[in-house]
C-alpha cells in the first residue's frame, strides 16, 4: 500500500487505536491529527501517533492520501462540508468509522459529488465505555468485524485500500448493504445502549439511588457498563438512525409489556418459558 500521508479527524478511542496500528505497520506514513480538543492532540502527540497536530483542517491535511473521519456522526456533515472547500486531490480517499451508514453515504453524495466514488463508508465493530486518545489500544480491532458498505458509484480500488488498512489492525472485513447495516445495528448495538442508559436514568430519578447503588453487584455492573459510553456519540447515533431505532424500541416495549402481564398474572409456566427461550439463544450465541 503506497500511502505517504493520512489525516485523522477526531483523535479519540477509535482513531487513536487505528493510528497505533498504522504507526506499527507503516512508519513512513505522515499522520495529521485534527481535533478541536487540545488534550486529545497533546495525548496523541505524546503517544507518538501523530506527526502534525491541528485544531482544524487545512488544505495540506485535507488533501492527504487518506482522510478518515472518526468523530460522532452528528458532526460529519459539517466536516465533509469543510473538506469540500479544501479538497483538490482527485486521488484522496475519504472514509469514516460511524455506526450508521445510510446517512453518511448520503452526506458524501451531496457534499462531495465529484469525489463520491472515492468515499468509502466503514464501521469497526469495536469500542469501549472509555473515550479520548489515551484510551486507544493497539489490539482494539483484533478479531473484530469491520463493516464496509459500498455505494452505487464506488471506486473499488479505494475500497480495497481501506479494506487493506483495516485488515492490518487484525479486523475481519465484511461487505454489507448500508440499509441492512442500519437495520442490524439498530437491534444489536444501538438498542442495547438505549436500554442500559434508560435503566441508569431510572436509577438517577430514585431518591434512594445512593443506597441502591451501595448494594449493586456484578450483574448490575455488566448490564450498565455501556451506559458509561460517550453521550455525544449516542445522541448522534439515535438521531441518525431514528426510524429503525424507534421501530426496535416499539418491539421491545411490546415484549416488556408481555413480561409485565406474565408477572402480574403469576403465570409461572409462561414466565419460565419466556426466560428459557432467551437463555437458550444467549447460550447459542458466540461472540
Amino acid at each position: 500500500m503506497n500511502i505517504k500521508s493520512l489525516t485523522l479527524i477526531g483523535v479519540g478511542l477509535i482513531g487513536s487505536s487505528l493510528l497505533l496500528n498504522i504507526k506499527k505497520n507503516w512508519q513512513q506514513v505522515h499522520i495529521y491529527g485534527v481535533d478541536a480538543n487540545l488534550e486529545n492532540l497533546k495525548q496523541a502527540t505524546n503517544m507518538g501517533i501523530i506527526d502534525t497536530a491541528l485544531t482544524k483542517l487545512n488544505e495540506e491535511s485535507a488533501n492527504a492520501d487518506i482522510v478518515i473521519i472518526a468523530t460522532p456522526v452528528g458532526s460529519i456533515l459539517s466536516i465533509v462540508n469543510q473538506l469540500s472547500l479544501l479538497l483538490n486531490n482527485p486521488n484522496t480517499i475519504i472514509s469514516d468509522v460511524g455506526s450508521t451508514k445510510q446517512n453518511i453515504i448520503e452526506v458524501f453524495r451531496q457534499s462531495l459529488p465529484k469525489h463520491f466514488a472515492r468515499c468509502v463508508a466503514a464501521h469497526p465493530i469495536a469500542g469501549s465505555e472509555h473515550s479520548g486518545a489515551s484510551a486507544g489500544k493497539i489490539d482494539l480491532f483484533h478479531e473484530r468485524k469491520l463493516i464496509i458498505c459500498p455505494h452505487d458509484m464506488q471506486d473499488m480500488s479505494a475500497l480495497k485500500i481501506i479494506s487493506n488498512l483495516w485488515q492490518h489492525t487484525g479486523a475481519n472485513i465484511h461487505i454489507m448493504d448500508a440499509f441492512d447495516h442500519d437495520c442490524i445495528f439498530a437491534m444489536v448495538s444501538h438498542l442495547p445502549h438505549l436500554l442500559s442508559y434508560t435503566y441508569m436514568y431510572q436509577i438517577t430519578q430514585n431518591n434512594e439511588r445512593h443506597h441502591l447503588l451501595n448494594f449493586a453487584g456484578s450483574g448490575f455492573r455488566d448490564f450498565t457498563r455501556i451506559a458509561g459510553s460517550n453521550p455525544d456519540i449516542w445522541t448522534d447515533v439515535c438521531l441518525s438512525n431514528s426510524q429503525q431505532l424507534c421501530s426496535k424500541l416499539q418491539e421491545f416495549i411490546k415484549y416488556a409489556t408481555d413480561l409485565e402481564q406474565l408477572i402480574a398474572n403469576k403465570d409461572k409456566e409462561s414466565l419460565h418459558d419466556f426466560f428459557t427461550q432467551a437463555q437458550i439463544q444467549r447460550k447459542e450465541w458466540k461472540e
